[in-house]
């Protein structure tokens, strides 16, 4: 199954790098719970407690607290004996519940209007508009009833169009520049027929699903929060992926440990059109749409999304309040195995006369193969580390004009697995395997050929070496290099061992490591990467070149004081310490 999965960085990168391609939004329920709406699974809980007591007066206290598992289990062992509901967990629970509740359709429209009102747009949707402003989004197709996006376009110069049942008409209107199209393919609590029940679903209004599988053709299509349990939906997800076109599918999920079966028969079948289909682990819809509006965006348009996000407030008019640790006497001081590094404040930056039509991050890194050069898709652009004349033997008569220096801001280093936090972390491990003998594998694991000793398990010899992994994190507004030691094992031949092999004897010697020898590890790769006669260990990348980018990492880790209660002993730090 890891062959359809497209690691989130890589999902970001991909549009980011057709940001000129506008892309299509599929939102469920999913997509809203951080504004305030429950999700799909929520609702069928209310109308489950909602039957059970009112058929069973004077237990409203007892079943007041849904979240409480002992709770849904007596709800779900009543409903169990009655014979007349589906199995816990059953995908027909949400339209035989919701029909069971609120048999009236105004009744049904009522618990949703009193959602909607209470509900407002959360980070995600604000940031929409600022993707749609920037046609990076021409449309967004959902199943949910709230309103959030158009409510949230409201700050926005961007025109909502929205769509219903019964204006389906609408869904084969063109939109202009400065508009943005919105599908409400189970109808519009406010005008029209919803479509919650079963019988209703089967309903479903053609043109609304001709208009979803027209955008499969040429659209790449964003699915979030939503789980692939109506037929209706996923049959038009399958007819569109037969439609001739270039447009490809991206279905985020948030447990890739389990990705509904629909989904997975949906990208295979997509797959065998000849369509490009994965499926994307991922942290939400707030998180994806915060990563597209920092990476897609161009200046004025990340700006305008970082605005937004420091707000946060996620549409709420609760005023916040700094959160503040209470000053006291020390009592211990933690040690990390984070150490502060200033990254290159530039890189060189220079367009492509042609970009490869797929696979634009394995192409970049043929490119550089062998050379002193980094490079990175980011904003249509390559970003790269090197030298001018490196650069240009690695890309030739396709680099469009001269590279020039370009600055980086901090909230390009924001995220672990963003383009500029792995273009630095690469250059600066190619420094240290330079500078001090160390071993990599073009992977962010170094090891030490000298530290070894014979392991054989099952009458097998392997090597052991001591290694780090090495990742870049903020923390406040601070960049630090994180050390993370652990073990490579390699076969007799100096091949990497298998996982199978490996993970044993990595268990068996990692397993009962403590915080001394925790300790000992980190100290071991501070002596071989951070050895310096000054308080900074400074990398450069290029070596040995006229204008090198430099890495400058503090040998000291990072400490935390713990202040602790009444009656603790305290400690005394020096104030030379406390920097």
């Amino acid at each position: 199954m890891n062959d359809v999965i497209l690691p989130l960085d890589a999902f970001i990168r991909s549009v980011g790098v057709s940001r000129t391609t506008p892309h299509a939004l599929f939102l469920g329920a999913g997509a809203s719970i951080t504004s305030g709406m429950p999700s799909a699974q929520m609702c069928i809980w209310e109308w489950k407690r909602n039957i059970f007591l009112t058929n069973n007066v004077g237990l409203e206290l007892q079943f007041s607290e849904l979240s409480l598992a002992s709770v849904r289990r007596g709800i779900q062992r009543w409903l169990d004996r009655q014979a007349i509901y589906p199995a816990n967990g059953a995908p027909e629970e949400y339209s035989v519940y919701i029909e069971a509740c609120y048999p009236i359709p105004d009744s049904r429209r009522s618990y949703f209007q009193e959602k909607v009102r209470i509900a407002k747009p959360h980070i995600g949707y604000q940031l929409l508009g600022t993707l749609a402003s920037q046609a990076l989004i021409k449309s967004v197709w959902t199943t949910n009833f709230d309103q959030l996006v158009s409510r949230a376009l409201a700050a926005n110069s961007i025109m909502p169009i929205e769509v219903g049942i019964d204006s389906k008409h609408r869904v084969n209107r063109t939109t202009k520049t400065g508009e943005l199209l919105i599908v409400s393919l189970h109808g519009d609590y406010r005008y029209d027929q919803l479509k919650n029940t079963a019988d209703e679903i089967k309903r479903q209004e053609q043109d609304l699903e001709l208009g979803l599988i027209k955008e499969f053709k040429d659209s790449p299509i964003i699915v979030l929060g939503y789980s692939g349990r109506d037929e209706s939906i996923m049959s038009a997800f399958s007819r569109g992926v037969e439609q001739r076109g270039a447009g490809s599918l991206y279905w985020c999920v948030q447990d890739s440990d389990n990705i509904p079966r629909a989904v997975l028969d949906l990208i295979s079948h997509a797959r065998q059109q000849g369509r490009t289909a994965f499926v994307v682990p991922a942290q939400g819809f707030d998180d994806i749409m915060v990563r597209l509006a920092l990476h897609c965006l161009d200046t004025a348009g990340q700006a305008s999304a970082a605005q937004i996000i420091s707000q946060n407030t996620g549409g709420s008019d609760a005023p916040r309040s700094q959160f503040r640790i209470g000053s006291g006497n020390p009592t211990a001081i933690l040690k990390s195995n984070a150490f502060e590094i200033e990254c290159p404040s530039e890189v060189l930056a220079f367009e492509l006369k042609q970009w490869p039509k797929e696979h634009v991050w394995k192409w970049i890194r043929e490119q550089t193969a062998d050379e002193n050069v980094v490079a990175v898709p980011f904003k249509s652009q390559i970003f790269a580390l090197g030298t001018v004349d490196d650069i240009r033997a690695c890309f030739g008569d396709n680099i469009k004009g001269r590279p020039q220096r370009a600055p980086i801001s901090e909230v390009n280093l924001r995220f672990e697995d963003g383009a500029i936090t792995w273009l630095m972390r690469e250059a600066l491990v190619r420094s240290m395997v330079i500078a001090t003998g160390m071993r990599t594998e073009r992977t962010h694991e170094l090891w030490s050929p000298e530290s070894r000793c014979d392991e054989q398990p099952d009458g097998e010899s392997f090597w052991t070496h001591q290694s780090v992994h090495l990742s870049l994190r903020q923390i406040g507004k601070r960049s630090f290099l994180i050390l993370k030691p652990s073990v490579k094992v390699l076969d007799a031949s100096g091949k990497l061992a298998p996982r199978l092999k490996a993970n044993p004897i990595k268990l068996r010697i990692l397993g009962w490591q403590h915080n001394k020898e925790f300790n000992e590890a980190v100290n071991f790769w501070r002596g071989k990467l951070l050895a310096a006669d000054t308080p900074q260990k400074v990398y450069e990348y290029p070596l040995n070149c006229g204008s090198p980018f430099r890495f400058l990492i503090r040998r000291s880790p990072a400490f935390a004081e713990v202040s602790g209660g009444h009656g603790t002993p305290n400690i005394t730090i020096e104030p030379r310490f406390r920097p």
